[in-house]
């Protein structure tokens, strides 16, 4: 049975990928659904734990995501003048269907806040990876589409959420911007359930795509990447495409690894390789016994806490819980306790594609 929520059916979460490679959304439909990773498992519980529909248990980290989501929503939906909406759905799909009833995509916003014929849809980024900016994000300008076709609004605002990459962006479609939206994304999304979309592989592109594995066009960046002798002497002109096809071969390898691993894990056989068992990690979770016992042997408390280390997330739990505050009142008294108590150092620089 299946567990697709989408119906098989274009999705607004997956519109830059449209928009980058139109062909993968017939490739992806021979593709059966992943487990999510780690990552992406985090990220759904912090979403839970936000939509408030269910009780969710979060750790330190999370935790932590979850106030700075939380408190920015606060002020977006100040700014944009929300603070008491006639309507509020989180986590809600909407769907767009044809003159017959027959649904066609669907999308769902994490929050959407309706007063009269105005609307704001927030889309909360719980990672650190870069998100286009709301003025241009093809996510949300698909989910104020859903938004125009199910309750009739004729002005939406748009934000993107993620405290981990800096302060909320913040868009407006007027009612001219909105038909646009709605004209622009009804073709775009009939378009590529048509056969013969061109298949254009990068590292955005494939980056969620379930389909890399199997995508001839991405198989080819690893014929290419796997064909350059480490000696080659690469025209600096050319080294731009080699990177970009360096890192679409690293997606196709990764999907691959990962297959391999889940047929390994299902009893299946692929000679020459096993799965290693994962290192074991101990983790000390009684501090304050292992400090009593240091004591007796006659350590001291300096020495005990260069044994130590504290992680800010895990300290502002702690002084949340104690001071009952949130927000900018606990991000305000946990820089006072930390002031003077910390070292900041830079790691190596990183080679990344530049920001157009």
């Amino acid at each position: 049975m299946s567990t697709d929520i989408r119906r098989g059916l274009p999705s607004a979460s997956s519109a830059v990928r449209y928009a980058l490679c139109p062909g993968s959304f017939l490739l992806e439909k021979r593709m059966p659904y992943d487990l999510p990773s780690e990552a992406a498992a985090s990220g759904t519980r912090i979403h839970e734990a936000i939509s408030g529909k269910v009780p969710i248990e979060l750790d330190d980290n999370e935790r932590e995501i979850y106030d700075r989501c939380v408190a920015q929503e606060v002020e977006v939906r100040r700014t944009a003048g929300f603070n008491a909406p006639d309507h509020t759905f989180r986590e809600e799909r909407m769907w767009m269907s044809d003159e017959n009833g027959t649904p066609l995509w669907s999308g769902e916003p994490d929050a959407l806040f309706i007063t009269g014929t105005s609307g704001l849809v927030l889309d909360y980024k719980t990672g650190r990876g870069d998100v286009w900016e709301a003025s241009v994000n093809l996510q949300l300008r698909a989910l104020v589409v859903l938004a125009v076709e199910n309750y009739s609004l004729t002005e939406i605002t748009v934000a993107i959420i993620q405290p981990l990459a800096g302060k909320p962006t913040i868009a407006r479609y007027t009612f001219s911007d909105l038909l646009a939206a709605v004209a622009e994304v009804s073709e775009d999304m009939a378009r590529i359930k048509e056969p013969n979309q061109p298949r254009t592989p990068s590292e955005d592109a494939c980056k969620y795509c379930r389909a890399k594995a199997i995508c001839p066009e991405a198989q080819q960046a690893v014929a290419v990447i796997g064909s350059t002798k480490e000696s080659a002497i690469i025209d600096p002109q050319e080294l731009g495409r080699f990177l970009e096809l360096a890192r679409v071969a690293l997606k196709v390898i990764e999907a691959r690894k990962d297959q391999a691993k889940a047929f390994i894990e299902a009893g299946g056989i692929i000679t020459g390789w096993v799965l290693k068992p994962g290192a074991t990690v101990e983790k000390i979770t009684k501090p304050e016994v292992v400090w009593e016992r240091c004591e007796r042997l006659g350590m001291t408390s300096e020495g005990f806490m260069s044994s130590v280390k504290i992680t800010k997330g895990a300290l502002k739990t702690a002084i949340g819980a104690v001071t009952m505050e949130k927000g900018k009142g606990l991000a305000a008294t946990v820089d006072s306790i930390l002031e003077g108590c910390t070292e900041e150092t830079q790691n190596a620089p990183s080679l990344v594609k530049e920001d157009k």
